[in-house]
Formats: structure tokens, sequence, C-alpha cells
């Protein structure tokens, strides 16, 4: 069992690490804290546009970065400034608030965890080339500069919200389960409604389009090309 937790003026968690669960318990102290993760502390009401201007920074290689995840004056500066950018009064702000700067920040994807739910993913916003993640933990929000490193795993999936490993014995591909078609490995596949029928030569399976056949000899159960070429159909090559 690993702990980890952090201080912050509203109060304090222990996270509970056991295989591949992560939760919170009744607050707790210790020593140990995670890399991961940027705790805001705070005494105005800016914690969510401080955690997100804090990330963004990590993220974007800013050069005052040190100075702002620090809690420097300069972290209340951007804060105010992406407040006043998007127009939302300075103060708490919900998931609604949260959106609106989603739709303002639109190059990051921005990826919400609830330490109140388990960690669930409570916020994702559309996908882009720069992923923003925050740790929710009752009304307060921290920076999170690796979602797979917080999770302690080798990859962190934001169509799912689950982290996974790559590595070991089996190196077995990430399945995304709920999101991914198990026949074309297409995230939330458009022709899922069709009611076509194209058949694989290989395996024998029907598929919608013909363009879901191509995916499905093309691509591996976490969405990426095949690394061989001598293996025509994928869903006999990964058995």
């Amino acid at each position: 069992m690993i702990r980890f937790t952090w201080r912050y003026p509203l109060s304090n968690y222990l996270l509970v690490h056991r295989g591949n669960l992560l939760y919170t318990t009744s607050p707790w102290t210790h020593s140990s804290a995670k890399k991961s993760v940027i705790c805001i502390h705070n005494t105005d009401e800016l914690y969510t546009a401080r955690a997100l201007v804090t990330v963004k920074a990590k993220v974007d290689n800013d050069p005052h970065f040190d100075d702002i995840k620090r809690g420097r004056p300069i972290q209340l500066k951007y804060a105010q400034a992406l407040h006043h950018a998007v127009g939302v009064l300075q103060g708490p702000c919900s998931l609604e608030e949260i959106q609106k700067f989603q739709n303002y920040l639109q190059e990051c994807q921005k990826v919400i965890l609830s330490a109140d739910h388990g960690f669930q993913t409570i916020f994702r916003g559309p996908s882009a080339s720069k992923v923003h993640g925050v740790l929710k933990v009752r009304n307060h929000f921290h920076s999170l500069t690796s979602l797979k490193g917080f999770f302690g795993r080798d990859a962190f999936c934001v169509h799912c919200g689950k982290s996974y490993k790559t590595g070991g014995k089996t190196k077995k591909p990430h399945n995304c389960r709920g999101t991914v078609s198990a026949a074309c490995m297409e995230h939330r596949c458009p022709n899922a409604a069709s009611r076509q029928q194209v058949l694989c030569n290989e395996c024998g399976r029907s598929f919608k389009v013909p363009t879901c056949l191509i995916a499905h000899r093309t691509k591996t159960v976490n969405g990426k090309e095949a690394s061989s070429s001598d293996k025509p159909c994928i869903c006999t090559a990964y058995k």
C-alpha cells in the first residue's frame, strides 16, 4: 500500500493506491507527496483558474513556470487574466465555467478528475493535441502534470478515463471498453447505425462499411496502426 497526500487550506486527503485502484479515505497526513500533483495553495477563490493556468504553463513550457507552480504573484495574474478573457466572474467555478474555459482554450483538452468520485473523469473537453489534467478535491482544484503519472501507470486513455500498463510480459494493447468498436477499433464509430454488411475474408466478421473493414485490417485495439504488414487481420493477430 502506497500512501500519498498533500496539504491545502480546505482539507487534507490520504490517497491509497492498491493494485489498479486509487481512492481517498478520511483526511490524514503523510510525508510523501505525488510528484505529478502541483498543489494550489491560495487564500482567494480563484483555485480553478490557478490550477488551469499552472498546468497550461507546464505543458506550454512557459519560462515563468517555476514561479507559477510555487504560487507566486504571477500565478494570480495569469488566473485573473483568464477570467477576464473568458468573461467569467472571479470566484468559485463549476463545470459550467470550466466549459467556458475549455471553449476559450481550444488548443488543449481539459480533463478533470474528481477525488470525491473515485478519481473518475467528471469533465473531458474535445480531443486536442495537448491535454491539461486537473484534480478536483471537494471544492478545491490542483494541477496534474501527468495523468498517467498520477495513477502510477504507463498510459492514460482520455477517451474512457482509464489508466493502464503497456509493458510487461503480455504487452496487450488498451481495449478502451465502451468507446471503441470491437470490430473496426474506431472511437465512437460514426457508422454504427449503418445496416450494410462487408465481410472480412480473413476471419469472416461482418462490418458496417468498407472503411470499417479497412480499420479492422490495419489498426490494433488501441487505435494505432498495425506494426507488422504480414498480419492482414488484426482480430486474428491479437488472439
